[in-house]
């Protein structure tokens, strides 16, 4: 059976559900990995886009994506920072990621480009769990640059 075998009635059919997509404020939030893709850059370059929520609070299930693309220094330091933000020192495949909730500075950025205004994330930070690998195992946190402060 086809979708239009029976008739659809536009007027008939409920909205779509709305959904609130204007920035939540800046700040460190705890938010969880829904799904990461390898996947490329509009430059060609490997890339990896993070889909996640935050985990509570009064943001809480509010969505934000990042962008991670390690063909330089600062995207390096930010997938090296990914990785310890989630206890994890050795990584195989974009899904060991999956599920880990981690601690992110997030940011505003202000709407330009014909873009809107959205949150980006400025840097991930170092587990704290107990169950996060022993300290004198985990190589040094990535260096600081502006998106780090």
């Amino acid at each position: 059976m086809g979708i239009f075998d029976t008739g659809f009635n536009a007027a008939d059919a409920p909205d779509a559900p709305s959904g609130d997509f204007t920035p939540f404020p800046a700040g460190q939030y705890a938010l969880r990995i829904l799904e990461v893709q390898e996947t490329q850059s509009k430059a060609g370059n490997d890339m990896l886009k993070v889909a996640m929520e935050v985990a509570d609070g009064p943001h809480e299930s509010r969505r934000v994506w990042d962008y991670v693309v390690p063909s330089n220094s600062f995207g390096v330091a930010k997938l090296k920072n990914l990785c310890l933000g989630c206890g994890l020192v050795t990584v195989t495949s974009a899904a060991d990621l999956e599920g880990h909730v981690v601690q992110a500075k997030v940011k505003v950025e202000s709407a330009s480009g014909g873009y809107e205004a959205s949150n980006k994330i400025g840097d991930y930070l170092p587990k704290q769990a107990a169950n996060a690998p022993d300290a004198a195992a985990v190589p040094p946190r990535a260096g600081n640059s502006e998106w780090s402060s």
